[in-house]
């Protein structure tokens, strides 16, 4: 009789409708949410596509540290969203050419806070949002907004900066050439411990 009932529950007509539907709005979410990200880098030809590659090597990195499946989602999320206050700070500055001012250094680092304001209001986004928040953050407590130190940072934070940095390096920018793969891990070697959770650095290394 058990068996009987549970069978008739999962071949429910009703509940295989509404699993087919939920499995398609987490699709139309996370589509949504690639161009969101898209949109931010459009006008931007040096950092188009580096919300994406943040994302995946972020996913990547999160998976390989054993976290649940749900947990490595939502840093993927974070991944693709890390930057999307950037929307609110002027191009003249993300795009210019050469050293930025301490003022134009202000405006940028308030992409992060600009970011959070974006999607606080998103019942979807409250997970991501510590995360977004933290990935400016230093592991020494030298970083911004806030100046939180080692465990104190999200780990998922944490995550996205070390991916953040591999992208930024390994890419070519209005102001710099990008550098190979090799002198990118030595780099993020040399900033473990100060810059950077030793552990993730291992692990993504």
């Amino acid at each position: 009789m058990l068996k009987a009932n549970i069978s008739e529950f999962f071949f429910d007509r009703g509940f295989l409708k509404n699993l087919k539907a939920n499995t398609n709005q987490s699709k139309i979410n996370i589509q949504l949410i690639h161009t969101l990200s898209a949109a931010v880098e459009y006008n931007d030809e040096y950092n188009r596509g580096h919300s994406l590659r943040v994302a995946t090597y972020a996913r990547k990195a999160a998976r390989q540290m054993g976290f649940s499946r749900n947990l490595v989602e939502t840093v993927y999320i974070a991944g693709l969203l890390h930057d999307i206050g950037k929307i609110a700070v002027p191009a003249s500055i993300l795009q210019k050419p050469g050293k930025l001012t301490n003022e134009e250094f202000i405006q940028i680092k308030r992409h992060v806070e600009y970011g959070v304001n974006i999607l606080r209001n998103t019942e979807r986004f409250k997970d991501v949002i510590p995360m977004i928040a933290d990935h400016h953050e230093r592991w020494d407590g030298s970083g911004y907004p806030v100046g939180k130190k080692g465990t104190e940072i999200h780990h998922g934070g944490r995550i996205i900066a070390v991916a953040d940095a591999y992208d930024a390096m390994t890419s070519r920018r209005v102001y710099r050439s990008s550098v190979d793969k090799e002198d990118a891990y030595r780099e993020l070697r040399n900033c473990s411990e100060s810059q950077f959770d030793p552990e993730i650095i291992k692990c993504f290394c």
